[in-house]
């Protein structure tokens, strides 16, 4: 498992680093440590209004959510305490993850998950928000929080892993809209 969690972040990495290297707005990340957890933070500016990204990005199954790593998305439906079950593409060589839905409030754009299978990530207890923001008429602001005690790692490790990957699905979103601008 350990070998498949290499790779994977060798992987994710590697595509954040590749399309951080495109034009793109600027993701402000924050680390540090609550008792036992690692946590991040996370923002990035959106070229769309707070609707319109929460559209995309509050979508349960991500459907309208291009990613350059997932394969496949499953829900088991909507509500709180359904689940998602995300396969990565066949590059990543890595098991699924499955995460619980503990909160939605679409009016104020935000949910709440866990992770209640994560596939061998080096993460116990993970557990993320996300949120959209106004950002005047025409932009937004992204934001993610994530919660996790690290496994086999350090707290900066395990926030650092976490920053990569979720770097990779800011860029996406961001992509998505920048796209849309373009049309």
């Amino acid at each position: 498992m350990t070998r498949t969690f290499a790779l994977l972040t060798l992987c994710l990495s590697a595509y954040a680093q590749s399309a951080a290297a495109q034009e793109s707005p600027e993701i402000t990340i924050i680390t540090g440590r609550d008792g036992a957890h690692a946590t991040t933070y996370m923002a990035m500016v959106m070229n769309a209004d707070a609707d319109t990204v929460w559209k995309i990005v509050g979508d349960w199954d991500l459907s309208e959510m291009p990613s350059a790593f997932f394969k496949d998305v499953k829900i088991s439906g909507r509500d709180v305490g359904d689940l998602r079950t995300i396969t990565f593409k066949d590059e990543y060589n890595a098991p699924p993850v499955v995460e619980r839905l503990e909160s939605l409030d679409p009016i104020a754009r935000v949910y709440t998950y866990s992770l209640i299978d994560s596939g061998g990530l080096p993460w116990a207890d993970y557990s993320g928000k996300l949120s959209v923001q106004g950002y005047g008429p025409d932009q937004s602001i992204v934001l993610y929080e994530s919660r996790m005690i690290p496994v086999g790692q350090n707290h900066a490790e395990a926030s650092s892993l976490s920053v990569e990957n979720n770097s990779a699905w800011f860029i996406d979103v961001a992509n998505r809209f920048a796209d849309d601008a373009d049309e």
